[in-house]
């Protein structure tokens, strides 16, 4: 026997790993498991979980993917921690080669793990717990397995079933803490949970839009364009923010520019409005000089004084997905009375019922051919007070919008 054999049946790992190496080098993957048991058999762990590791690939044949999952228990039985996790993950997971995904197993392990002290699969327990994996379902548990976990994600979890009260008796307070707690370590989908929940009054209270502008300016400070959005949409009560109604615009104003057709209405709106900045001027108006064609319909047909430019509205409003085309006629008439007229009388000489100059004024023809477009699309009695009140209005638009 050689010293490096020797030292290697003695249990030392270096040796051990030269001797099987070389072996394995040369080709001779059986006698390099020949060797390898017999250092496993000594109570060598590092032998246990390099054979398990070779019987589970083609250096030895044929493979023993059973004889790998023995010796991966053992190795964890003798208390290693590696073996442990590569065994739990193989029956967690299911990805390891020739060891079949084993829930029951994969759970049994997960609560050895935090039993002893270790949450690094507490979230994943508390899942189980929660969808009934490898076991039955326990709300109770899952609720403890994600307190252990402590991470964003297993509070958001928690705040879920907290919230739902299906598995667990449901305690929005602690939902609400759960929620503030990944929020205010950062987690995004957390603070949109907040806000949900203060705009619907999912926390044992009434709905609190400060708390949801809030938390709407907290998720805006990531550079989430969604709290910024939510800001600026409530300009009067987001004044009380200072500072953070300033970020959230600068974040909307980039989005608007860049062409996002959200923010821009979103911003449009907010520089328009009386809780705008001092500088909303020529903010508004940098903002619609680089994308003039997302300023709202009503405010772009407001210049508007040719037959021309009528039309050029009028072929918009055609062009617009029918879902959006009420919207837009109405629009049309709260902005330029004259151009809605002149869109009315395209629709009425289409459907038969005008044959005069589509030149936007509201003449005698014009009411009589629009009052007969009422009667035969059965809105009549909306349209009773005149081609441009406001029931008449929406009647026509909603008629034409859905309108094949």
């Amino acid at each position: 026997m050689t010293d490096l054999e020797s030292l290697a049946t003695q249990g030392n790992v270096q040796a051990q790993n030269l001797i099987v190496s070389t072996l394995l080098s040369a080709g001779d993957g059986e006698k390099a498991s020949e060797l390898l048991q017999t250092f496993a058999d000594a109570g060598s762990i590092p032998a246990m979980l390099k054979l398990s590791k070779l019987l589970l690939n083609d250096k030895v044949k044929p493979t023993d993917p059973a004889r790998a999952e023995q010796l991966m228990a053992q190795a964890a039985a003798l208390g290693d921690t590696g073996a442990r996790r590569d065994l739990l993950n193989a029956y967690y997971r299911g990805k390891t080669r020739g060891i079949a995904a084993d829930p029951v197993k994969a759970r049994k392990l997960m609560e050895e793990e935090l039993k002893a002290g270790d949450a690094t699969y507490a979230a994943a327990l508390g899942d189980m717990y929660r969808d009934g994996t490898g076991g039955p379902v326990d709300g109770a548990a899952a609720l403890a397995a994600y307190a252990a976990a402590d991470s964003e994600g297993a509070h958001i979890k928690r705040a879920k079933l907290l919230l739902a009260g299906d598995l667990v008796p449901a305690d929005p307070k602690a939902a609400e803490a759960d929620l503030r707690q990944a929020a205010d370590a950062g987690s995004q989908p957390a603070m949109l949970l907040l806000m949900r929940g203060y705009n619907k009054g999912q926390f044992g209270q009434a709905p609190d839009p400060q708390a949801e502008l809030r938390v709407a300016a907290m998720l805006a400070k990531t550079g989430n364009l969604a709290g910024a959005l939510t800001v600026l949409r409530q300009p009067k009560e987001a004044a009380t923010l200072g500072a953070d109604v300033s970020a959230a615009a600068a974040l909307a104003e980039t989005a608007a520019r860049e062409g996002d057709a959200s923010a821009f209405r979103t911003v449009y709106a907010y520089l328009s409005s009386p809780a705008a900045p001092q500088d909303a001027a020529p903010k508004l108006a940098a903002l619609v000089a680089a994308k003039p064609d997302l300023v709202p319909i009503r405010d772009r047909v407001k210049s508007a004084q040719t037959l021309g430019a009528y039309a050029d509205f009028a072929t918009e409003i055609r062009e617009t997905a029918p879902k959006a085309r009420a919207a837009k006629i109405r629009a049309l008439r709260s902005g330029n009375p004259n151009a809605y007229v002149y869109f009315m009388q395209e629709v009425l000489d289409a459907d038969g019922l005008y044959d005069g100059r589509k030149n936007g004024l509201l003449t005698s023809s014009t009411i009589v051919a629009f009052s007969q477009f009422c009667k035969k699309a059965n809105i009549a009695e909306e349209c009773i007070r005149g081609p441009l009140s406001g029931p008449a209005a929406s009647a026509f638009a909603r008629t034409v919008a859905e309108a094949p």
